[in-house]
Order: structure tokens, then C-alpha cells, then sequence
């Protein structure tokens, strides 16, 4: 899921309870999909998904995620139903441009041996909200 609309879905009401718990301290929410640099920004506390670059950071995990691979029966009644996760390059695809590692589809075999996929994706796009559009009304096929 696009990372601001994840982050409103996951932390406002988390914040809100937060306030009601802590009255005197408020809350200044930055939300944006592209990766700031905390320190210049004055920033406090952030949400990440993905891999941190500054490993002088301490870090929690707050939880997972995953991605998933997703499509119409539609699309795959004019495509075909792919078989093995080669067949994918052959498909049509909605990338998000901002998400690390975006260039590749990862997929664990049967004995847990990791398989990657190149994924160029014809519709590349670096906002969620705009992928969710794409993936809705634009493009009948995977993300």
C-alpha cells in the first residue's frame, strides 16, 4: 500500500488516542511518500516502511507488511493466467517508483527459496493515491 495513505490508515486514530491519554502534547503530522531526512527536518518520531539507510537510528518494528499480487478475472481471460512467476514479464503492471526494491517481484518457492522477477511495470507512478486510480479505472492488472 502507498506509504501516506498506509501511515493515515495506521496512525491517526492511534494519534488521537494518544492525545486523549496525553492531552498536553501535541501532535504535528507530516505525511509524504518520498523518504526526508529526519535530522534536517527537526523531526522527532517517524513511521518508515522498508529498509533504513541510517543505521545510527534506533529502530523499532511497529508490525509487516506485505505486498500482493493482484488481478482481474477479466484481465486474465485476455491475457492468460500466468503459471510461473516468469510469465510475469509478459503482463502488463502498476509500479510504485518509490517503493524500494519496486523493480523486482519476490516470491517464495515451496522450500522457502526466494525467486525474483524483473518488473519493469508500463504504468510507473511514485503517489498512492494515483496507483490506487491506476489500478482501479486505468490498468486491469497487477501491482
Amino acid at each position: 500500500m502507498p506509504w501516506v495513505i498506509f501511515t493515515v490508515l495506521l496512525t491517526t486514530r492511534l494519534l488521537f488516542a494518544f492525545q486523549d491519554a496525553y492531552p498536553e502534547i501535541a501532535v504535528d503530522l507530516s505525511l509524504a511518500d518520498e523518504r526526508v531526512n529526519l535530522v534536517q527536518e527537526g523531526v522527532d518520531i517517524a513511521l518508515r516502511l522498508g529498509p533504513v539507510a541510517d543505521s545510527s537510528m534506533k529502530l523499532r518494528r511497529l508490525g509487516e507488511s506485505r505486498r500482493l499480487l493482484v488481478s482481474s478475472p477479466a484481465y486474465l481471460k485476455q491475457r492468460g493466467t500466468p503459471k510461473a512467476p516468469q510469465e510475469l514479464i509478459e503482463h502488463e503492471g502498476v509500479r510504485m517508483t518509490n517503493v524500494m526494491g519496486s523493480d523486482r517481484l519476490r516470491f517464495l518457492g515451496p522450500a522457502g527459496v526466494e525467486h525474483a522477477v524483473r518488473f519493469d511495470g508500463r504504468f510507473r507512478v511514485d503517489h498512492g493515491l494515483a496507483a490506487r486510480e491506476a489500478l482501479l479505472r486505468v490498468q486491469p492488472t497487477y501491482m
